[in-house]
């Protein structure tokens, strides 16, 4: 499975969670979380950051199950009950 990011280089002006692309050499590199405050990163590398996204927009590109299950609440499917928009109650 691909998953499409939309990168963005530089410094974001929003303080936030982001997913970053860490260069580290010449073809060698890796994936991090680093916190930005919307100057500066908060990450050991910040000089090698070479693209970021929020944290939240990769979250939201993947459908991702909660390890522990919910004892309250129901096994919902959101899609699925959204699927022909809202309804008024």
């Amino acid at each position: 499975m691909v998953i499409e990011l939309n990168w963005l280089s530089g410094t974001p002006t929003q303080a936030d969670l982001y997913f970053v692309a860490v260069e580290l050499g010449t073809y060698v590199g890796n994936y991090d979380l680093a916190s930005c405050d919307g100057q500066k990163w908060d990450h050991a590398y910040p000089e090698n950051i070479i693209g970021y996204v929020r944290f939240t927009d990769l979250k939201n590109k993947l459908e991702l199950n909660w390890p522990k299950p919910d004892p309250i609440l129901p096994k919902v499917n959101i899609k699925e009950e959204h699927r022909g928009g809202w309804e008024e109650v």
